[in-house]
């Protein structure tokens, strides 16, 4: 992995630190490609400031906080479910890609989809991608990205491509148009220099290795379309209202993970219910950080509301007695 001079002592430093933790402690599981692992921490550090990815204490520990964190989260689903290239993941909430991108990472990576309405910090990475790889970075009104691989098709087959090439599954509604006309002056603002003279037309992170087949939705996840096998998230959103908001993605035997600080989960089994899901699966991890964590298996048992989402009127209802109670 090839990083040029404008990393400071610091930057080099952690470089090194990463090393370390990943031969001699295994903090980064052996399953990931490293050189992938790699590149995304070095876009994480570069781009953090700029595009608001962490708090200000969590600047600092962007590895051990964040990536070796989802790098745990990610292996353990693995152990528990079977992933391949025919798997259709889904990371809600995604931010700057986590812990979704992690999947990415794997030697043989599934159709990944990552998610996230507010789309700021997400098409970053998207924009560091295409123009970091030579490739073409897709604007479309239906709020969706795809970077391709290197024969122009997803291996995703939980989408099917549309005339102009942008899976039928987000192509779109009236309201994904207008949210969408700003997104050209977003893209021309993210290749612009930044306050350190830097725009993600000069990547500091070089060698990129090849990320084929990711998708990226900007799209509110209640009205996204489409079924995932797997899916994904962080506490970006809260639990229960995380099965309320991607009940409709999934069909019976599909799996939901979700990576959260311990909870009280049976409080919610009516809305768990409600949904669709079983939970299989509750296991606590220490994270590297010493943080305790919860990582929560549902298996999705049956099709509720005949595959409608539920409206975000009563999802943002729900959640404000939850915040009150």
């Amino acid at each position: 992995m090839r990083v040029n001079g404008k990393y400071g002592n610091s930057q080099q430093k952690r470089w090194r630190d990463f090393a370390i933790m990943d031969m001699e402690d295994g903090m980064i599981p052996e399953i990931f490609e490293r050189e992938r692992v790699q590149w995304y921490l070095g876009f994480l550090e570069e781009y953090n400031e700029r595009g608001g990815f962490f708090s200000r204490g969590d600047s600092e520990r962007i590895l051990e906080r964040h990536v070796m964190e989802s790098a745990m989260f990610v292996s353990r689903v693995l152990d528990y479910v079977p992933v391949s290239r025919e798997t259709t993941v889904l990371d809600a909430g995604s931010g700057p890609g986590l812990p979704g991108f992690l999947f990415a990472c794997l030697p043989s990576p599934p159709g990944l989809t990552l998610n996230d309405s507010s789309r700021r910090r997400l098409s970053i990475l998207a924009a560091a991608l295409g123009q970091s790889n030579g490739a073409d970075l897709e604007s479309k009104g239906s709020g969706t990205s795809r970077f391709s691989s290197p024969s122009g098709s997803s291996r995703n087959p939980g989408f099917s491509p549309g005339a102009d090439g942008v899976p039928k599954s987000h192509q779109g509604s009236s309201a994904h148009q207008s949210r969408a006309q700003d997104q050209d002056k977003e893209q021309k603002e993210l290749a612009e220099p930044s306050k350190s003279g830097q725009g993600l037309n000069e990547p500091s992170v070089t060698s990129l290795p090849p990320f084929p087949g990711i998708q990226f939705s900007y799209q509110r996840l209640e009205e996204m379309k489409g079924r995932f096998h797997l899916i994904v998230s962080r506490a970006l959103i809260p639990f229960p209202s995380v099965l309320r908001l991607i009940a409709h993605l999934q069909k019976p035997e599909d799996v939901y993970a979700g990576f959260f600080s311990p909870l009280e989960v049976f409080q919610y089994q009516h809305v768990i219910d409600d949904c669709g899901y079983r939970l299989e699966k509750s296991e606590a991890i220490s994270t590297p950080s010493g943080a305790e964590r919860q990582i929560l298996f549902f298996r999705k048992e049956k099709t509720v509301r005949q595959g409608k989402p539920f409206a975000w009127k009563f999802i943002r209802g729900e959640m404000s007695q939850w915040q009150k109670s």
